[in-house]
C-alpha cells in the first residue's frame, strides 16, 4: 500500500481529533468557570449528549454495511457528517447569556447532542473503511499506526489552540470555530483521496441487525472490555487535566495547553515504537505492558507533584505518553478479532463491529464524564478553591485514573488468541473468498 494511502486515511481522524480534544480538554472547564451551571449538571449533560452518541453507533454500523453506492458503502455519509461537525461545535463554545442553570444545561446538552449525531455519520464508517482498504495483518496495523499518528497530531493542535489564539472567555470559541473548520476539510480531503480504492458495493446478505454472535466472539469482548476501562480512564484524565494543573499545581493558564499538548505529542511520537515492537512481540503482551506503566506512574506520581514546578510535570508527562501510546495496539487487535467472526459467519460485519467498539467508546467517556462531574462537586471544587484544599482533584487524577488501566492491563491479559490462530485465520479467509469457496467448511 502506498504511503499516501496511509496519510489519506489518517487525515480524516485528524480531524476528528482537533475537535473531539477541544471538547473533552475545555467543555467542562468553560462552562462551570464562566456560566451558571454546576460541574455535576455540566457533567451530566454532556453525559447525556455522550449516551446519544454511543446509542446511535451500532446502527450507524448497520447501515453502512447495508449502503448501495457508486463510492461503496462508507463515503457518502463523510461530506454530511462534517457539516453537522462543523455548526454543531461552533454553536456549542458560542452561548447566549443564560437567566438559569437549567437555561444553560438544556443549551449545552442540545448541541453536544447535534455535534455528537454529526460524529457518528462520519467516524462510524471512517472507522470501518479501514477493514475493507485491506485483509493483510501488517498493512491494518499500518493503518492503525498511521491513523493514531495523525490522530494525535490532531490532539496535540485541539489541545493547544486556545493558547495559540489567546487564552480567554473568547480565545475557546475562536479555537472551536478554526475546528470545525478543520473538520470538514479533512473529511472531504479522505473523500478525495480514497474513492478511487473503493469499489462499488451492493450487500450479498440483507442479515438482520443481530448482535448475538457478536458476544460469543470471546477475544473481541475481553479487548472491547479492556478498552472500555481504558477509555474511562483518559477520558478522566483529560477531563481533569485543567482543573489539576490550574488549580492544585497552580501552573499559568497558558502553561496547561502546553503541557496536554506535550503529553499527547510523546503519545504520538511513541506509536511507531509501539507498531515496530509488535512486528517481533505479541500485541496482546505489549498492551499489557503500556496499561500497567501508565496505571503505575499516574497512581503513584500525581497525588505528590510539588506545586508551582512545571518541569516535573513535562517529566512525568512523557512517561505517561510513552506508556499510553501502547493503545494504538488496540485497533489493530479489534480488526484481527473481526476477521475471526468473518471465519465462522461468512460475511464481512466490519461495519456492526466498529459500531459497538464506538459504543463502548462513548458509553465510558460518559460514565467518565459523569464520574467527574459530581466528583468535582464531591471535593469541593469552585474556582474560588484554595490550593491547599485541592488533594481531592490530585487524587482523583492519580489512582482515580490509574486503577482504571490496571485493570485493563489485566483483563487484556486474558485473552487467548496468540499468533498461530491470526495465521489459521488469515488462511481460511482467503480460501473463503476463492472460487472454491463454498466447499470449504470451517
Amino acid at each position: 500500500m502506498k504511503l499516501y494511502t496511509y496519510i489519506h486515511y489518517g487525515m480524516g481522524q485528524f480531524g476528528l481529533s482537533v475537535t473531539e480534544t477541544l471538547v473533552r480538554v475545555y467543555l467542562l472547564i468553560f462552562y462551570t468557570e464562566n456560566y451558571p451551571i454546576s460541574a455535576s449538571m455540566a457533567g451530566t449533560a454532556a453525559a447525556l449528549g455522550v449516551i446519544w452518541d454511543a446509542a446511535t453507533d451500532p446502527l450507524m454500523g448497520w447501515i453502512s454495511d447495508h449502503t448501495k453506492s457508486k463510492w461503496g458503502p462508507r463515503l457518502p455519509y463523510f461530506i454530511p457528517g462534517s457539516i453537522v461537525m462543523g455548526v454543531a461545535i461552533t454553536l456549542l463554545f458560542a452561548p447566549p447569556e443564560f437567566n438559569s442553570s437549567w437555561s444553560c444545561f438544556a443549551y449545552l446538552l442540545c448541541n453536544y447532542v447535534l455535534l455528537n449525531t454529526g460524529m457518528t455519520l462520519f467516524s462510524v464508517p471512517y472507522a470501518a473503511l479501514g477493514a475493507d482498504l485491506s485483509e493483510d495483518s501488517a498493512i491494518r496495523t499500518n493503518l492503525m499506526g498511521g491513523k493514531f499518528i495523525l490522530a494525535n497530531l490532531g490532539m496535540v493542535i485541539g489541545a493547544a489552540l486556545p493558547s495559540w489564539i489567546g487564552w480567554s472567555q473568547n480565545g475557546i470559541p475562536a479555537a472551536a470555530r478554526a475546528s470545525g473548520i478543520i473538520c470538514v476539510v479533512c473529511c472531504i480531503w479522505v473523500l478525495l483521496g480514497l474513492r478511487q480504492l473503493v469499489t462499488p458495493t451492493i450487500p450479498k446478505h440483507s442479515h438482520r441487525f443481530n448482535l448475538l454472535g457478536i458476544w460469543r466472539n470471546r477475544p473481541f469482548i475481553l479487548l472491547a472490555t479492556a478498552y472500555s476501562l481504558a477509555t474511562i480512564g483518559l477520558t478522566t484524565d483529560v477531563s481533569l487535566a485543567v482543573y489539576y494543573y490550574k488549580y492544585r499545581i497552580q501552573v499559568g493558564e497558558q502553561i496547561v495547553p502546553n503541557l496536554i499538548a506535550w503529553f499527547i505529542l510523546i503519545f504520538s511520537l511513541s506509536i511507531p515504537l509501539w507498531i515496530w515492537l509488535a512486528k517481533s512481540f505479541e500485541k496482546k503482551n505489549l498492551l499489557v505492558i503500556g496499561a500497567l506503566g501508565v496505571g503505575c506512574v499516574t497512581s503513584l506520581t500525581y497525588p505528590f507533584m510539588p506545586k508551582l514546578l512545571v518541569y516535573p510535570q513535562y517529566i512525568v508527562a512523557t512517561l505517561c505518553g510513552l506508556f499510553v501510546g501502547c493503545l494504538v495496539l488496540m485497533d489493530a487487535l479489534m480488526i484481527e478479532y473481526i476477521d475471526l467472526d468473518e471465519v465462522f459467519t461468512r460475511r464481512n460485519r466490519a461495519g456492526i463491529y466498529f459500531g459497538i467498539w464506538k459504543f463502548l467508546e462513548k458509553s465510558s467517556r460518559a460514565a467518565a464524564l459523569l464520574f467527574v462531574g459530581f466528583a468535582l462537586d464531591a471535593v469541593g471544587w469552585s474556582k474560588h478553591i484554595q490550593s491547599d484544599d485541592t488533594f481531592g482533584i490530585a487524587l482523583l487524577y492519580g489512582p482515580g485514573v490509574g486503577v482504571y488501566y490496571l485493570i485493563a492491563a489485566v483483563i487484556t491479559g486474558w485473552i487467548r488468541f496468540g499468533p498461530d490462530k491470526r495465521r489459521q485465520v488469515e488462511r481460511i479467509l482467503k480460501k473463503l473468498k476463492s472460487p472454491k469457496a463454498s466447499r470449504l467448511v470451517v
